[in-house]
Protein backbone atom coordinates (compact mmCIF):
# COMPACT_ATOMS: atom_id res chain seq x y z
CA UNK A 1 0.00 0.00 0.00
CA UNK A 2 1.28 3.43 -0.85
CA UNK A 3 1.64 6.08 2.03
CA UNK A 4 1.87 9.40 1.21
CA UNK A 5 3.49 11.92 3.93
CA UNK A 6 2.39 15.56 3.88
CA UNK A 7 5.41 18.03 4.98
CA UNK A 8 3.89 21.59 6.28
CA UNK A 9 5.25 23.96 3.79
CA UNK A 10 5.10 21.75 0.76
CA UNK A 11 2.79 22.29 -1.83
CA UNK A 12 1.65 19.91 -4.86
CA UNK A 13 2.42 21.63 -8.20
CA UNK A 14 -0.83 21.22 -10.87
CA UNK A 15 -0.80 18.56 -13.47
CA UNK A 16 0.48 19.21 -16.68
CA UNK A 17 -2.31 19.01 -19.66
CA UNK A 18 -2.30 15.95 -20.90
CA UNK A 19 -2.14 14.66 -25.03
CA UNK A 20 -5.24 15.66 -26.27
CA UNK A 21 -6.80 17.50 -22.95
CA UNK A 22 -7.92 20.58 -24.19
CA UNK A 23 -7.68 23.87 -21.71
CA UNK A 24 -11.03 25.86 -21.28
CA UNK A 25 -9.67 29.67 -21.74
CA UNK A 26 -12.18 32.53 -20.50
CA UNK A 27 -14.75 29.76 -19.71
CA UNK A 28 -15.66 31.07 -16.62
CA UNK A 29 -16.12 35.05 -18.09
CA UNK A 30 -18.44 33.65 -20.88
CA UNK A 31 -20.31 31.71 -18.40
CA UNK A 32 -20.76 34.56 -16.49
CA UNK A 33 -21.66 36.93 -19.65
CA UNK A 34 -24.23 34.42 -20.52
CA UNK A 35 -25.58 34.92 -16.64
CA UNK A 36 -25.85 38.28 -16.31
CA UNK A 37 -26.94 39.22 -20.00
CA UNK A 38 -30.47 36.80 -18.80
CA UNK A 39 -30.57 38.28 -15.54
CA UNK A 40 -30.22 41.87 -17.11
CA UNK A 41 -33.03 41.24 -19.54
CA UNK A 42 -35.32 39.77 -17.27
CA UNK A 43 -35.07 41.02 -14.03
CA UNK A 44 -32.20 44.08 -13.02
CA UNK A 45 -31.44 46.10 -16.67
CA UNK A 46 -28.64 47.97 -15.34
CA UNK A 47 -25.64 46.55 -13.77
CA UNK A 48 -25.90 43.03 -14.99
CA UNK A 49 -26.49 44.19 -18.56
CA UNK A 50 -23.14 46.17 -18.53
CA UNK A 51 -21.05 43.39 -17.24
CA UNK A 52 -22.19 40.83 -19.39
CA UNK A 53 -21.01 43.14 -22.13
CA UNK A 54 -17.44 43.11 -19.82
CA UNK A 55 -17.28 39.92 -18.95
CA UNK A 56 -18.49 39.15 -22.81
CA UNK A 57 -15.77 40.81 -24.26
CA UNK A 58 -12.98 39.77 -21.89
CA UNK A 59 -13.76 36.00 -22.54
CA UNK A 60 -13.73 36.24 -26.19
CA UNK A 61 -10.40 37.93 -25.59
CA UNK A 62 -8.66 35.50 -23.56
CA UNK A 63 -9.95 32.96 -26.00
CA UNK A 64 -8.44 34.37 -29.14
CA UNK A 65 -5.17 34.45 -26.51
CA UNK A 66 -4.86 30.78 -26.03
CA UNK A 67 -4.94 28.11 -28.60
CA UNK A 68 -7.81 25.91 -29.44
CA UNK A 69 -10.05 28.12 -26.48
CA UNK A 70 -13.03 28.58 -28.86
CA UNK A 71 -14.59 26.35 -27.00
CA UNK A 72 -16.97 28.96 -25.08
CA UNK A 73 -17.04 31.53 -27.73
CA UNK A 74 -20.73 30.79 -28.48
CA UNK A 75 -21.54 31.30 -24.72
CA UNK A 76 -19.90 34.57 -24.51
CA UNK A 77 -21.49 35.79 -27.91
CA UNK A 78 -24.90 34.93 -26.62
CA UNK A 79 -23.93 37.35 -23.11
CA UNK A 80 -22.88 39.74 -25.49
CA UNK A 81 -25.97 39.94 -27.53
CA UNK A 82 -28.26 39.97 -24.67
CA UNK A 83 -26.46 42.49 -22.64
CA UNK A 84 -26.50 44.80 -26.03
CA UNK A 85 -29.99 44.12 -26.44
CA UNK A 86 -31.25 44.94 -22.54
CA UNK A 87 -29.11 48.16 -23.14
CA UNK A 88 -30.65 49.25 -25.98
CA UNK A 89 -34.08 48.31 -24.62
CA UNK A 90 -33.25 50.46 -21.65
CA UNK A 91 -32.73 53.37 -23.66
CA UNK A 92 -35.67 52.73 -25.77
CA UNK A 93 -37.82 52.47 -22.65
CA UNK A 94 -36.24 56.07 -20.92
CA UNK A 95 -36.95 57.79 -24.54
CA UNK A 96 -40.27 56.84 -24.87
CA UNK A 97 -41.24 57.54 -21.30
CA UNK A 98 -39.36 60.86 -21.69
CA UNK A 99 -41.23 61.60 -24.75
CA UNK A 100 -44.71 61.05 -23.25
CA UNK A 101 -43.75 62.10 -18.94
CA UNK A 102 -42.91 65.92 -20.63
CA UNK A 103 -45.97 66.63 -22.55
CA UNK A 104 -48.55 64.91 -19.97
CA UNK A 105 -46.28 67.14 -17.38
CA UNK A 106 -46.47 70.72 -19.60
CA UNK A 107 -50.50 69.44 -20.02
CA UNK A 108 -51.19 68.56 -16.19
CA UNK A 109 -48.70 71.71 -15.10
CA UNK A 110 -49.53 74.44 -18.02
CA UNK A 111 -46.28 75.96 -19.75
CA UNK A 112 -48.02 79.83 -17.77
CA UNK A 113 -48.14 78.32 -14.39
CA UNK A 114 -47.17 81.56 -12.04
CA UNK A 115 -43.91 80.80 -10.25
CA UNK A 116 -43.97 78.98 -6.63
CA UNK A 117 -44.38 81.38 -4.18
CA UNK A 118 -45.68 84.42 -6.30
Amino acid sequence: MLRMTYEPGTTIPPRPPQEGQETYAGLGFAIASLVLGIVGLTAIPVIPSILAIVFGYKARGEMNRSPGGQQARGLATAGLILGWVAIILLVLVVLVGALFLIPAGIATFGAGAPPLGG
